[in-house]
């Protein structure tokens, strides 16, 4: 099994955030079990992910 870091920033979007655990805990290997394990690090135990749509112009 191989260990996936997701690192988590603040001001992520969460969808970014979200996309790689969803794809790598997703994956197996032949025999059904976890192709990896996935680990969200950050800075703190916290993170602030803004305001979620906030809108940005264009």
């Amino acid at each position: 099994m191989h260990t996936v870091a997701v690192l988590a920033l603040d001001q992520v979007i969460p969808f970014d955030l979200s996309t790689p655990i969803e794809v790598f805990t997703r994956t197996r290997v032949p025999d059904g079990r976890p192709g990896y394990q996935v680990r969200v690090c950050a800075e703190r135990p916290e993170v602030d992910a803004g305001t979620v749509g906030g809108g940005g112009g264009g």
